[in-house]
């Protein structure tokens, strides 16, 4: 909370205290129950991935900073207020995508998300951010 003082006139005061009302009604803050929004898509660095999640689940994964890029389809098997899970299989591999909700910063585009996400690929771990595709 930040207190200020400052000396106005009488009107001015009251349409200063309405604006910042008007202003704090307009914030964007996340809920914190989980609905997610397709097209989706989580992202993360280093090394660079994506995962972008159509209406049926069906999905392109980008890995290895666009050196390997294939199509696959989740399968959820999770989802609460604020938890998502689903598995996919690629050749031998296994696929287990988790989002939460809950601010995200992505430090290199210093851009912040309303989604965490995390891409495990076997025992390979991918740490990210997520957001409606249509956002991006």
């Amino acid at each position: 909370m930040i207190n200020f003082t400052w000396v106005a006139p009488k009107g001015m005061r009251i349409l200063t205290s309405i604006s910042l009302l008007m202003l704090a009604a307009c914030s964007t803050t996340p809920s914190s129950s989980l609905a997610l929004t397709f097209p989706f898509q989580v992202l993360g660095n280093e090394p660079g991935w994506s995962v972008r999640l159509n209406y049926d689940l069906a999905a392109d994964v980008v890995l290895d900073t666009g050196s390997t890029r294939f199509n696959t389809t989740f399968t959820p098997t999770h989802h609460s207020t604020n938890d998502w899970v689903a598995q996919a299989k690629q050749g031998d591999d296994q696929l287990v995508l988790r989002i939460r909700a809950g601010y995200c910063n992505d430090t290199m585009s210093d851009t912040v998300y309303a989604y965490q996400a995390e891409l495990v690929i076997n025992d390979k771990v991918l740490q990210g951010c997520g957001r409606a595709a249509f956002d991006l």
